[in-house]
C-alpha cells in the first residue's frame, strides 16, 4: 500500500490563487495524498472556497480557525491534523509541479534519507524564473547536515554575494513525518522573529541523519503585492534584532565559529531590507528616511555585529555599503541604495 502524503496549506486572503494551488495538489501524479487546508480566519472568500473543494474531493479537509494567527502556527494547526507518512507544506498563493510528490518520496526511499531538498521557480507576474541548484550536493550526512547544508542556509559565505546557496523555506522540502512528531517539531510565530522557516530548519537538522538533494525545481513561489517583503512594517528593525538574538541562541549548541559569523550576515540581510524599505518608502508622510536610517547605525547590536564581521572579505558593493553602516554615513547609504534600485 502506497505511503499517505500529508500536504498542508495555510490559506489567507488568496482566493485569487486558491483554486490554481489546489489544484496543483489534487493532480500530483502520486495519488495517496491528503490535504488539509488551514483556513487562518481569512477575510475574503478563501475559507468557502476551501469548503467547496472538502465537498468536492474526499482527501481534502479544512480547519477553520478562530483568529489570526500567521503562517507559521496555521502550520502547527495543520500539522496536528496530518496523518500521512510523510508532510509537504504548500503555501496557498503558490503552486508545485504535478510530480513533486512521486519523486521526492522516491528520492526519500531509495536514499533512505529523512528528509528531501528540492528547487523552486519564481513565478513573477507569469515570468518564469529557475533557481540555480548546482552548488548543492546529492545528499548530506552526518557532520555535513550542520556544516554545511545547515551552514549555507542561514547565509551566505563572507566572499559570497546573492542569496543563501540553500533555501531556508519550509517548502522546499518533504519530510519523513516521524522526523517532526517524535521530536515535537513546532513553528514559531514570524510575527515575533520575521522567519519562522529558519528555525524550524535549526531544529529539523539536529533530528536527522541524511538529507537527499532532487536537483530540480519543483515548485513555483509567486510574488504578489501582498509580500511581507514588499510592504512597509514599521517593526521590522526590532524584529530583525529579536531574530538575531534568537539565533544566536538556538545555534550556540553547535559551538561553531562558521555559523557565528554566518548568524551575523543574516541579521546584516535583514538589516538591508530594513534600509532598502526606509528608502524605497521615504515619500511617505509617515516614514522618516534619515531618521530611520541614523537610528540603525548607531544602534549597539548593529555596531557590534559590524565591528565583529569580516566586512572587509565580502564583494565590492557589500563591503561599500556595510562599511558605510558602520561609519555612519546616512547620505552614502541612502544614495547606493538609491542607485542599486
Amino acid at each position: 500500500m502506497e505511503k499517505l502524503v500529508s500536504i498542508i496549506v495555510p490559506v489567507y486572503n488568496v482566493e485569487k490563487y486558491l483554486d490554481r494551488c489546489v489544484n496543483s495538489l489534487i493532480n500530483q501524479t502520486y495519488s495517496n495524498i491528503e490535504i488539509i487546508l488551514v483556513d487562518d480566519k481569512t477575510k475574503d472568500s478563501s475559507g468557502a472556497m476551501c469548503d467547496l473543494w472538502a465537498q468536492e474531493r474526499d482527501n481534502i479537509q479544512v480547519v477553520h480557525k478562530e483568529k489570526n494567527e500567521g503562517l507559521g502556527y496555521a502550520r502547527n494547526t495543520g500539522l496536528e491534523y496530518a496523518k500521512g507518512d510523510y508532510i509537504l507544506f504548500v503555501d496557498s498563493d503558490d503552486y508545485i509541479e504535478n510530480t513533486l510528490c512521486e519523486k521526492a518520496i522516491k528520492r526519500l526511499e531509495e536514499s533512505s534519507s529523512d528528509i528531501c531538498y528540492f528547487g523552486h521557480k519564481k513565478d513573477i507576474n507569469g515570468k518564469i524564473v529557475e533557481s540555480d541548484l548546482s552548488a548543492l550536493k546529492n545528499e548530506y550526512e552526518g557532520e555535513a547536515i550542520i556544516n554545511d547544508f545547515l551552514l549555507n542556509t542561514l547565509a551566505q559565505a563572507e566572499c559570497e554575494s546573492g542569496a543563501p546557496r540553500i533555501g531556508m523555506s519550509a517548502w522546499r522540502i518533504m519530510y519523513r513525518a516521524e522526523v517532526i512528531r517524535n521530536n515535537n517539531l513546532k513553528f514559531y510565530s514570524e510575527r515575533d522573529y520575521l522567519n519562522e522557516d529558519m528555525f524550524f530548519r535549526i531544529h529539523v537538522v539536529q533530528c536527522i541523519k541524511k538529507v537527499a538533494v532532487i536537483h530540480e525545481n519543483l515548485y513555483y513561489y509567486c510574488y504578489n503585492g501582498a509580500s511581507l517583503t514588499t510592504s512597509y512594517r514599521k517593526d521590522r528593525f526590532e524584529a530583525s534584532k529579536r531574530m538575531y538574538e534568537k539565533l544566536v541562541e538556538e545555534t550556540n549548541v553547535f559551538d561553531n565559529k562558521a555559523i557565528k559569523h554566518r548568524c551575523e550576515r543574516a541579521f546584516m540581510n535583514n538589516l538591508m531590507v530594513c534600509v532598502r524599505q526606509e528608502v524605497t518608502f521615504k515619500a511617505r508622510e509617515d516614514v522618516d528616511c534619515k531618521g530611520q536610517l541614523k537610528k540603525y547605525c548607531s544602534d549597539s547590536l548593529v555596531q557590534e555585529v559590524m565591528h565583529d564581521y569580516p566586512i572587509n572579505k565580502m564583494p565590492i558593493q557589500p563591503r561599500l555599503l556595510y562599511s558605510a553602516i558602520k561609519f555612519k554615513l546616512v547620505f552614502l547609504i541612502e544614495l547606493l541604495v538609491s542607485l542599486k534600485g
